[in-house]
């Protein structure tokens, strides 16, 4: 993926997104973007955009502070993912402590700047997102 600036990756998303079924819903900060789609079964799936440049915390504090909602937004059945953008590279350090955000969560980070992620492709959130 090209180098993005915030606007632009937002725009990518969410027509990648709605092409995908899911749609846009209202957020909480620090959440910028949520996207919802009801799958087989009628699970539902959550995606939500933390723009780092706008937090001081760390992203496991970040999670903390929206684990409720977030869950409530899912369910019990079903399962969410979180994407960090960050408009330069992350910390090796700070890509383990997103990757290790676990549970019914998969967690990601996003490079505005070289347009590279990092997320695995666990519940294949990162075909979602990301692929063909």
């Amino acid at each position: 993926m090209p180098p993005q600036d915030t606007a632009r990756f937002y725009e990518w998303l969410n027509t990648r997104l709605t092409n995908k079924g899911y749609v846009e819903i209202g957020h909480m900060a620090p959440v910028d973007r949520v996207f919802l789609k009801h799958g087989a079964l009628n699970l539902p799936y959550v995606i939500a955009i933390i723009d780092t440049a706008h937090v001081s915390n760390t992203p496991s504090e970040i999670f903390e502070r929206i684990e409720n909602w977030l869950s409530q937004l899912h369910g019990a059945t079903g399962a969410a993912c979180i994407i960090f953008l960050y408009h330069g590279t992350p910390l090796v350090t700070t890509v383990e402590e997103i990757q290790g955000i676990g549970g019914y969560v998969t967690a990601g980070a996003h490079d505005l700047r070289t347009g590279k992620h990092w997320l695995s492709n666990h519940l294949n959130w990162e075909q979602v997102i990301y692929g063909d």
